[in-house]
């Protein structure tokens, strides 16, 4: 019976696989058509959250999707997978891609906006969340804590419609890298803010804001230091190896620049002092 059970599980992945690149295939056709025609009211990141939604309402209305309802209830995010597998590579294309000349003139104008935006942003949302609920509002109220952790979670836009929408129109370029490195930073001060939630006791009230407070800087602060540790270990192998000047590495070289740049992200984990 294990057997048999693992071979439909197995089949199962695939036909979830094959869905799963149908539809990628699907939403970057569709965006590319829209691209094509120019059709500013729709961004391609909106025709893609159209795609997935149109068929998960076909699904739910088949037959093999009121089947398998029972199976979707037992699936769950894996937190693990999420952060050490695909949030990686998101930060690390960020940070790329990302202007470091104009990012350092205007960095307080970008930590402005990410540290003390988010925090007010994630202040307001917890409260009108949690006061919500306990005015009745919602169908569900949550705790104190829940309602916290769930305003870290929203508060960190990515403006992605944002940005596509700018590279059209060609708009000032140092707005762009902004908004850009505005959005890089945010998600770190969101996943912090969350880390630091849910650390928090079970009975939280607004006398643990200080601790929480504190916290949270000691989490910023150790993070950033391991990070340009990282960073500075990864340029001193550089130049101790003499990489880049032997062209018989090119390699080696890609593969200890990816080494390196994971564990900039990594290292942080270690300690749970997640950045």
């Amino acid at each position: 019976p294990s057997r048999g059970r693992a071979f439909v599980m197995s089949e199962e992945a695939y036909l979830e696989t094959t869905i799963l690149i149908g539809l990628c295939l699907v939403a970057l056709c569709v965006g590319q058509f829209i691209h094509r025609r120019h059709l500013h009211a729709l961004p391609e990141s909106g025709a893609t959250i159209l795609v997935g939604f149109l068929f998960t309402l076909l699904e739910d209305q088949s037959e093999q999707g009121h089947a398998e309802e029972q199976v979707q209830r037992r699936r769950y995010f894996d937190p693990i997978f999420f952060n050490l597998v695909l949030l990686p590579p998101i930060i690390f294309e960020s940070g790329f891609h990302l202007n470091m000349a104009v990012f350092v003139e205007n960095i307080y104008t970008i930590v402005l906006l990410a540290v003390v935006g988010t925090l007010a942003s994630t202040a307001f949302t917890w409260a009108v969340v949690y006061y919500a609920g306990q005015l009745g509002w919602t169908a569900t109220p949550l705790p104190i804590r829940e309602a916290g952790v769930f305003a870290a979670l929203i508060s960190a836009v990515d403006p992605v419609a944002t940005l596509a929408t700018f590279g059209t129109l060609k708009v000032d370029h140092t707005l762009s890298t902004v908004v850009f490195g505005e959005s890089v930073l945010n998600d770190a001060v969101s996943l912090i803010i969350f880390s630091t939630i849910s650390t928090a006791p079970d009975n939280f009230s607004p006398s643990h804001v200080p601790a929480v407070a504190k916290d949270f800087l000691l989490v910023c602060v150790s993070s950033v230091l391991l990070g340009v540790g990282t960073a500075v270990l990864a340029a001193l192998t550089f130049k101790g190896l003499g990489m880049g000047r032997h062209a018989e590495l090119p390699l080696v070289e890609v593969v200890m620049f990816w080494c390196f740049s994971y564990l900039a992200f990594i290292v942080p984990e270690v300690p749970h002092l997640a950045a």
